[in-house]
């Protein structure tokens, strides 16, 4: 298949107005034309070899016409190349990226008039302020070159000058002649004949200042500054003080005041602050509990600002990075103009430019630390939601465990059908407790009627009381001389799905809503895709700094991120749940997949064109990804696209050659490549191909697992080294991995333990570790992996020595 390119902004070109869009230079079509080119060094920056223009060009011809991500990287690779469909995660940046671009096409249009109807306009300058404001992509990019645009603030310091001097002494043509011509003489000879010339001296000051301030030079220049050669630092905010005591954050203040105690004296060059740092110190900001600062050296960057605006004898223009701001020589040092230039640089910098330019750089650094804590969000996401499956369907006893609110138990058969639900106080009764658990042991032998031998399957929370509720499990099967094979599932979320209205729906008059969280870990264990999908990624406890980070960004990621996900794997059309069917590339328009739901059953992927809603371009872009199993189509079984069907069953033939397929067909050697791979993978689940997810990995028989009731901080540092810890895996970040050993405080395994692109490490991977410190006073562990290996999230047996 192949894309025919067109210019994507051809279509809104044409609507542009007349003001700035009556020179073609700043009209929509030349906006695309670099917009595009400013691809290549921002999103495409690293990538080796970049892809063509023409295979942007066709990129962003795809994205404009609405096909999806997942449909254009997999089923359009001749029209976007290898390089572009091998980097989905590029894709998908460049994909937000214009569609942000296009949606501030009327903001760009009011920040170009603005800048247009500037009275002091330099032609170079104003050329490449206009070029930066054609190619952003972001809104708060725009607002910082709009600031010096926006009109005067009544009753700000230009206004009340403009308003006192005027009309009597013309202050706007003094202006004027001293920015555009370096002509001081009109400002001398006013200043002369009023009789406050030092008010006259500050208003002219301040007009000259606030020109000034609209090239972007100025704020460029002291962006760099600051970036490169500042402090910031952070300085505790005592808590008598009155902004600690006056805050109403104050509770929250008091349960993260000890964690951010790294920040209460800190001090870090701004090039240096690492993006966790960044994130840590923002919460601390907010919270009140530091107050926070950039140390920026002010002598240095007024001494570059003055290098900026001037053409001097000590720098020609064609040596600077940028042209000059005034288009004239400096004058003599000590000069009266001299002087009075020296002022305005002085009030430009200290009045309308620091503040700006160090709020810049730290919504800078905000973004930076946001996009990676994001990033990390869903690389942890991804590996957890395409972790393999269950290799056979079988039926289980799924185990949520609890002290005072008890165990809850659920037996599901090998489809994830609920068989009973139970709920039991073993505290209060053990012995009774016993008896349950044991006869339900039996019930799920029973579904396994093939080999009445073989191990009973037990789906263990790892939450709180999981060694206990482990326990319980245990003797009620050595009561009844059962062999078990216990897997652990990291629970996180399950109570959130109990309460989803997927659960209600499905359970309507359960015998309470605490006890279907084992329905959850079950399923999880059998089949995590279909359980994940269900549960908001907020209660999956990933990512770093979560509820720190920017709400509408974060989901939007991880809504592609799982999207994506299902579109690897594909979905059974015809059995495939509500919230499944919900994530296809194609079908995400409310009530769309309801309507596929409702025309159940298909005997082929085709049908889906008569289903209401589904038009060309749904269809198109969400039918390789609709399995349709013993229907009548063998084809519709694997993750090939309708429009590969007749060149895939010439392949099957084999009576033509690839050179004449290739001929036929006007297709490519790779085209062949991925249609014979789809044909060979067939059905099969590519999560068991490991293509994702950890892998098979058992368990050493030698972990240990510490409790709550044995060990404490001291304790702990008491009996350094331990080695061989059974540990849960809770969150991976950009330093490393926190992870749960049994205690109330989770150690650090630092990311100099492991190998960050290490698939195994990811949030309920089960792992062991050795504990190599503890710091009491400051509440941290830390941690290095145990040498004999790791656990997966549970494809293993897992066996305990008594």
């Amino acid at each position: 298949m192949s894309a025919t390119a067109s210019n994507p902004s051809s279509s809104s070109s044409s609507s542009s107005s007349s003001s700035s869009s009556s020179n073609p230079n700043y009209g929509e079509a030349a906006a695309f034309k670099k917009y595009q080119a400013s691809l290549f060094s921002t999103h495409l920056k690293s990538m080796s070899p970049k892809p063509s223009d023409q295979q942007l060009t066709s990129l962003l011809s795809l994205l404009s016409s609405s096909n999806t991500v997942p449909y254009i990287v997999r089923y359009q690779v001749p029209a976007i190349g290898n390089t572009l469909s091998t980097n989905a995660e590029v894709v998908y940046d460049v994909s937000r990226s214009y569609e942000s671009w296009r949606g501030l096409k009327l903001t760009r249009k009011k920040i170009i008039d603005a800048v247009l109807s500037s009275k002091h306009q330099n032609t170079n300058t104003t050329a490449s302020l206009i070029d930066k404001i054609l190619v952003a992509d972001s809104k708060s990019t725009l607002d910082d070159i709009y600031a010096p645009y926006k009109p005067v603030s009544k009753g700000s310091l230009a206004e009340r000058a403009m308003k006192k001097f005027d009309a009597s002494h013309n202050i706007s043509s003094v202006v004027t002649s001293i920015i555009t011509r370096g002509d001081f003489q009109m400002y001398f000879a006013k200043s002369s004949t009023f009789p406050n010339a030092t008010e006259f001296r500050e208003a002219t000051i301040t007009l000259i200042a606030g020109e000034l301030n609209k090239a972007e030079q100025v704020f460029d220049s002291v962006v760099f500054d600051v970036s490169r050669f500042s402090k910031f630092t952070a300085k505790e905010v005592k808590v008598d003080s009155k902004t600690y005591l006056n805050n109403p954050k104050k509770a929250d203040a008091e349960k993260h005041r000890s964690a951010l105690r790294t920040y209460f004296d800190f001090a870090v060059n701004v090039g240096r602050l690492q993006d966790h740092q960044v994130l840590a110190l923002r919460r601390a900001s907010d919270l009140k509990v530091v107050s926070t600062n950039f140390e920026v050296d002010d002598a240095r960057s007024i001494g570059n600002l003055h290098y900026r605006l001037f053409v001097n004898g000590e720098c020609d223009q064609q040596k600077q990075r940028k042209p000059p701001v005034l288009p004239w020589r400096r004058p003599q040092k000590g000069s009266r103009e001299d002087e009075l230039l020296n002022a305005a640089v002085q009030d430009l910098y200290t009045r309308l430019v620091k503040k700006r330019a160090c709020g810049g750089v730290w919504r800078g650094l905000l973004k930076k630390a946001e996009i990676a804590g994001i990033k990390s969000f869903g690389v942890n996401y991804n590996r957890m939601m395409m972790f393999p499956p269950l290799t056979e369907k079988r039926p289980l006893l799924a185990v949520d465990p609890g002290f005072r609110a008890g165990c809850k138990f659920a037996i599901l058969g090998g489809n994830g059908n609920v068989e009973r639900l139970e709920s039991c106080d073993w505290m209060k009764n053990f012995e009774k407790s016993k008896r349950m658990v044991g006869e339900m042991l039996i019930s799920v032998q029973k579904l396994a009627s093939d080999d009445a031998s073989s191990p009973v399957l037990v789906a263990l929370g790892t939450g709180t009381a999981s060694a206990e509720s482990e326990n319980l499990v245990v003797q009620a099967a050595k009561s009844l001389n059962l062999e078990l094979e216990i897997q652990p599932v990291n629970e996180d979320g399950a109570s959130v799905w109990s309460a989803s209205i997927a659960a209600k729906t499905e359970f309507p008059n359960p015998p309470s809503v605490a006890v279907l969280g084992a329905v959850s870990i079950g399923r999880r264990l059998q089949d995590p895709m279909n359980v994940l999908v269900s549960i908001p990624p907020k209660s999956l406890g990933l990512g770093m700094y979560q509820h720190d980070l920017n709400e509408t960004e974060l989901y939007s990621i991880l809504d592609d991120v799982c999207i994506d996900c299902i579109a690897t794997v594909g979905v059974d059309l015809n059995a495939c749940s509500l919230d499944l069917l919900k994530k296809v590339p194609g079908l995400t328009k409310k009530g769309l997949a309801e309507n596929v739901i409702s025309a159940r059953p298909y005997s082929t992927r085709t049908e889906l064109k008569k289903v209401k809603g589904v038009g060309a371009k749904a269809y198109e872009n969400s039918a390789a990804f609709c399995k349709v199993l013993k229907g009548s189509e063998p084809l519709d079984e694997t993750n090939l696209h309708p429009d590969d069907y007749k060149l895939a069953k010439k392949i099957v033939k084999k009576k033509i050659s690839d050179a004449e397929l290739i001929e036929k067909f006007k297709t490519t050697e790779g085209e062949l490549l991925r249609v014979r791979e789809s044909l060979e993978r067939g059905n099969c689940d590519v999560r068991l191909l490991g293509i994702g997810g950890g892998g098979n990995k058992t368990k050493p028989d030698n972990w240990t697992e510490l409790k709550t009731s044995d060990y404490d901080l001291p304790k702990l540092n008491a009996s350094l080294p331990l080695h061989g810890i059974l540990g849960k895996v809770k969150n991976v970040v950009a330093f490393g991995a926190f992870v749960d050993i049994g205690l109330k405080t989770d150690g650090l395994l630092h990311i100099k333990h492991f190998n960050n692109r290490d698939t195994s490490i990811f949030a309920g991977a089960r792992i062991g570790v050795d504990v190599l410190g503890v710091d009491v006073g400051r509440g941290r562990v830390e941690l290095g992996l145990a040498e004999a290996g790791r656990i997966s999230g549970g494809l293993g047996k897992r066996k305990r020595s008594e």
